[in-house]
């Protein structure tokens, strides 16, 4: 879900309805639903350029056709081509260098027209750059959370899974005053924003469902002083069962134009920013304290809370005590009922990495004979 922007208003929600469990809200009044769905930029993306989408035109000039036209292409050829590189490359600093170089004095229209589309190409640059550079996104503490605690460093601060949460991403101002287009404007300010989710199970099954949609400020904002631009992100997924969750939300500017010193800036789609957090549920607290002693008993206990907890306990367990977690789990493998030998194989799994599957008891026994 995310809800609400600064400054204030609704998002505009550009994408489709899809069915599925849980949701993602892009407005105030705006619900939608998700599917499983790659993220930007990776095979088989979804992804569908938005018709604010622009593209900087860089004017070629003219013909050359008298011997002193000749020379100037011939000269600002090489310049050109410099600095088409160097924009590819996203390197403003050598677009800034070159322009600075060669872009003064009494020049023709057409090469004036085409350092003009470089220098709008470099703006870009450097606003993305500040973006990524300067940008943060943050998941805010919990509502039960010290509010003097970091939820980036503190385990204990990110809510329990099931539990909604709240990120948000600050851009502070630049040097340079940056105008960012609401919706309504002729140069929109979008952003795209995908969540991409990994619940993982007592049984060892895993499930993974990501989302991403296109947003745009609700008015203009001048990014400027101490007036941040900041997007408030708020996931609200349910719990559906899972012992672990982790959490991927990422954010890239589309596609388009600011403002900056009144000329318009073409920026491209880049990502500014991404993080990744992870969720337990409520039942992890209680077994943090000792670890070994609650996957003990709770592996006697058997059944579903007795299945989850030993699950939490041994991924609890830290240093010395994995070795010892790992000799009960085995011998559940070797010995318990099918429900304890399947929540002590996944567990193993997931404290290992291994690959062997959760219910091939002979294999995980093998594993444990290899270790000795």
């Amino acid at each position: 879900m995310i809800a609400g922007v600064t400054p204030a208003g609704a998002w505009r929600r550009v994408g489709r309805c899809f069915g599925a469990a849980a949701t993602l809200l892009l407005a105030t009044a705006c619900v939608t639903t998700y599917e499983e769905a790659p993220l930007f930029g990776v095979p088989g993306d979804k992804t569908e350029v938005p018709p604010y989408a622009v593209v900087q035109t860089i004017p070629f000039g003219e013909t050359p056709t008298t011997p002193e036209e000749k020379v100037l292409h011939e000269l600002y050829s090489g310049v050109f081509d410099r600095l088409q590189q160097a924009a590819t490359d996203g390197n403003v600093a050598e677009v800034e260098a070159l322009l600075a170089a060669y872009e003064r004095g009494a020049l023709p229209t057409w090469v004036q027209a085409r350092f003009g589309g470089y220098r709008s190409l470099a703006l870009g640059l450097r606003f993305v750059r500040h973006a990524r550079e300067r940008g943060v996104l943050a998941l805010q503490p919990g509502p039960d959370a010290d509010p003097a605690t970091d939820a980036a460093t503190d385990p204990a601060a990110v809510p329990v899974l099931g539990q909604p949460l709240e990120f948000r991403y600050t851009l502070p101002a630049p040097s340079e005053p940056v105008v960012l287009g609401g919706r309504m404007d002729d140069d929109p300010c979008g952003f795209a924003v995908a969540l991409t989710v990994e619940d993982a199970f007592v049984d060892g099954s895993t499930r993974r469902y990501s989302n991403q949609d296109f947003v745009w400020l609700p008015q203009q904002h001048q990014l400027t002083g101490k007036q941040p631009l900041t997007l408030p992100v708020r996931i609200d997924l349910p719990a559906v069962g899972a012992v672990h969750r982790t959490v991927h939300v990422r954010i890239d500017v589309m596609p388009g134009y600011v403002g900056i010193g009144g000329l318009r800036a073409a920026v491209s789609r880049s990502t500014l920013a991404a993080t990744s957090v992870e969720q337990w549920p409520e039942e992890r607290a209680e077994v943090l304290a000792e670890p070994l002693e609650s996957l003990r008993k709770n592996l006697q206990l058997g059944g579903i809370a007795g299945g989850r907890r030993a699950y939490l306990a041994a991924l609890a367990a830290r240093g010395d005590e994995r070795e010892q977690a790992f000799a009960m789990l085995i011998e559940e493998v070797r010995c318990g009922r099918g429900d304890q030998s399947l929540v002590a194989m996944a567990s193993l799994q997931a404290m290992t990495g291994n690959h062997i599957l959760v219910g091939d008891r002979d294999g995980w026994l093998a594993w444990w004979q290899a270790r000795k």
